[in-house]
C-alpha cells in the first residue's frame, strides 16, 4: 500500500467506518497527533481515547477527502467532516445540529504506518456551531 492509499484507509477505516481498533495496524505505537488549539497526542491509547470521545458527541460524523497530495514520506489531504451534534462535546450539551467543518492534514509516514500527523482544521467553526462561541453575525 503506497502512503496515499495508507492515509484513505486510515480515513475510511477510523473516522468513518468508526474502527477505532485499526489504529494498531495504521499508525506506530509511539505516534504523535498535534492537533493544534486542541493540544499534542502521544501514543495509540491516547489517541484512541480522543476517537471515543469525539464519535461520542457526533456519532454519524463522516470524512469527506476533497484533495491528497504525497511527496516522499509526507502526505497532505483537504478534508471536509460533517456530521449531527448528538452528545457532549467540549463542554457543550447535544445541539442536535448539523454540523460541517474543514481543515487540512499533514502526515508523515514510517516503515509502512503513519508516525506523525498536523492538524489545521477550522476549530473556530466548529466551536461556532457548537454554539460555544458567537458568529459575526450574532456580535452585530
Amino acid at each position: 500500500m503506497d502512503n496515499k492509499d495508507l492515509v484513505r484507509h486510515y480515513i475510511t477505516e477510523v473516522i468513518n467506518t468508526k474502527n477505532i481498533a485499526a489504529i494498531d495496524e495504521l499508525w506506530q505505537p509511539n505516534l504523535v497527533w498535534h492537533a493544534g488549539a486542541s493540544g499534542e497526542i502521544h501514543g495509540a491509547e491516547m489517541l484512541k481515547q480522543s476517537f471515543q470521545f469525539l464519535f461520542s458527541g457526533i456519532p454519524d460524523l463522516h470524512a469527506h477527502e476533497e484533495s491528497v497530495f504525497a511527496e516522499g514520506d509526507l502526505v497532505a489531504t483537504r478534508w471536509t467532516i460533517t456530521g449531527t451534534h448528538a452528545g457532549p462535546m467540549m463542554g457543550q450539551p447535544p445541539t442536535g445540529t448539523l454540523m460541517q467543518w474543514m481543515g487540512i492534514d499533514l502526515f508523515r509516514i514510517e516503515n509502512g504506518q503513519i508516525a506523525e500527523e498536523w492538524v489545521g482544521d477550522d476549530m473556530l467553526g466548529l466551536m461556532q456551531q457548537l454554539g460555544a462561541l458567537p458568529t459575526p453575525k450574532e456580535q452585530l
